[in-house]
This record gives structure tokens, C-alpha cells and sequence, in this order.
């Protein structure tokens, strides 16, 4: 049995081939190639970043996006900060702001989510809060952050919590529900997670 979520998906891809007939807009066309990683792998980052700002995120020069990043709602009210690096298979999805601060480390398959519902209305009315990332901050992978969070600046949110509470300052989370385990040294930070070797 199919659920209704698959029928709606397949009536989109549906629609999505029929309409493949036509020739495509270009901001459709960059986001079905920002969208695959097998597409956008062969272009060069300086133009996936400018691909993404033509799009509405304002991400800075230096910040490193890589091919498999998903970006997905209201891309402008995404902002990505100077040095910062959105690793593979991690998923923004901005139905409200996401502020990641300067030289921000995402790992690997971290998800922020903005949106969700409201349980106890009738219609389950769709909600969505911020979530802001402080300067200096490491989201490990797989970590998933919920609405409405901030998480402070030099924190650490280990791989695979799940925060669904603002991180203080250099504090050092993890688990599920993500709970402080310790505290990160404060020091002068002069990283740049965007900067290879």
C-alpha cells in the first residue's frame, strides 16, 4: 500500500517529466543541479557558491559548501558566515532563518530543521522558529538540530544528538536529547574549517 506522502511524490515527479518537455528556467535548472550531487560535483565551488547566492543565500567568499549540501525552502533566509564549511549529505532546510556564524564547522549529514507542527491544533499547523549557530561552533555528524535553537558560540554538539535546547558558549553536548557532557577550553580560536590544505 502507498502511503499518501509516495503519491504525492510520484505525482511531482509526474508533473516534474512531463514539464521536462519545455524548456526549463534557470533558476529551476540551478536548483535541480545544486540539488544532485552527480551534477554539481563536476562544477568548481567558487561557482556552486556563486550558483547559491544567485538563488537568495547569502553565504560568504570564503565559506565552503560541498557538492552533496542540501539547501532547501526559503534559501534567502539562509546566511552562511566568513570561513565556515557545510559538510557532505548535510540538509538546511529554512521555512525560518538559519544564522551560521564565522568559521562554523557542520559535519556530515548534521540536519537543521526550522519547521515543524503543532500537535495539538486540529490541522496541525505548520510552525517554524530560527535556529542560529554561534562563531566558532562544530555540529558533529548526523546531529540534528530542532526549531528554535541557539546554539552558542565555540559550542560542540556531538554526532547523532538530537538538541532541542539552546547549547551555552563553549559548552559540549551530546546524546538524545542532547545534554551538556563538559565544556570546550575558551581560547583565542583561529581555525578555518573552510581552508584545506
Amino acid at each position: 500500500m502507498i502511503s499518501q506522502t509516495e503519491s504525492i511524490a510520484r505525482e511531482q515527479d509526474r508533473e516534474t517529466l512531463q514539464k521536462s518537455r519545455l524548456p526549463v528556467p534557470p533558476l529551476r535548472l540551478l536548483r535541480l543541479l545544486l540539488g544532485r550531487e552527480y551534477l554539481a560535483r563536476w562544477l568548481p565551488q567558487r561557482l556552486r557558491l556563486r550558483a547559491w547566492r544567485w538563488l537568495g543565500v547569502k553565504v560568504s567568499e570564503d565559506a565552503f559548501l560541498a557538492a552533496s549540501a542540501k539547501l532547501a525552502c526559503f534559501l534567502d533566509r539562509i546566511h552562511i558566515g566568513e570561513g565556515s564549511l557545510i559538510g557532505c549529505g548535510a540538509e538546511l532546510y529554512a521555512w525560518e532563518e538559519i544564522q551560521i556564524g564565522r568559521r562554523v564547522l557542520i559535519s556530515q549529514g548534521a540536519k537543521l530543521l526550522t519547521g515543524s507542527h503543532d500537535y495539538n491544533n486540529p490541522s496541525l499547523q505548520g510552525l517554524a522558529h530560527p535556529i542560529r549557530v554561534g562563531d566558532f561552533a562544530w555540529i558533529g555528524a548526523y546531529a540534528l538540530i530542532l526549531p528554535g535553537i541557539e546554539i552558542g558560540e565555540g559550542a560542540v554538539v556531538g554526532a547523532g544528538a538530537v538538541v532541542s535546547r539552546n547549547v551555552p558558549p563553549y559548552a559540549i553536548v551530546a546524546g538524545n536529547p542532547a545534554h551538556i557532557i563538559g565544556h570546550r577550553k575558551q581560547s583565542e580560536f583561529n581555525y578555518i574549517p573552510a581552508q584545506f590544505p
